[in-house]
């Protein structure tokens, strides 16, 4: 009877602790046995977020175009989650500071590379890719017990709505 109870008891924390996981997803993202639970939720969370958003800032666009010529908004979300994957992996300090390195090289590469006429109607959207990894991952660093899904909506709000009014002479000339 004690052992029943004892393994009953032992249920039920562990269901608790599995749904402190669902809901607690930046934390125990670190983890080893539920990053791949983890990185779904997130991945689900921030599909429904974009393609709402996206939608939004298309029927945004259409009416407004002349005043909001070129958004560089959903594509932050392939990188969020590669970025949360090696952030998982790679636990030092040092690591981390490699990898926001790289997408920063990548950064300034890109924009760059946007001198070019022929390339430079595509290559925004990579820029913003680039720029939005590395300032979510910044910010997802140091602040980890906010989601991310929330801070990559307001980062990428906001570097769209800035690259829209920087590029607009060069994407849409008057």
């Amino acid at each position: 009877m004690r052992s029943h109870t004892a393994n009953s008891e032992r249920a039920m924390a562990a269901s608790a602790l599995e749904c402190s996981i669902v809901y607690n997803k930046l934390h125990v993202a670190r983890t080893p046995d539920c990053t791949d639970r983890v990185l779904l939720i997130h991945l689900i969370d921030s599909f429904f977020l974009s393609f709402f958003l996206s939608f939004f800032l298309f029927i945004f666009r259409f009416y407004f175009f002349s005043l909001f010529p070129f958004f560089l908004f959903p594509l932050y979300l392939f990188p969020s989650f590669f970025l949360s994957f090696l952030f998982s992996k790679f636990s030092s300090f040092f690591s981390k500071l490699i990898i926001l390195s790289f997408f920063l090289f990548l950064s300034l590469f890109s924009k760059l590379i946007l001198l070019s006429f022929f390339l430079s109607f595509f290559l925004p959207f990579f820029l913003s890719f680039v720029l939005i990894i590395t300032y979510l991952t910044l910010f997802s660093s140091f602040f980890p017990s906010l989601s991310s899904h929330v801070i990559s909506f307001f980062l990428s709000f906001f570097l769209s709505f800035f690259f829209s009014f920087q590029s607009k002479s060069s994407f849409f000339p008057n």
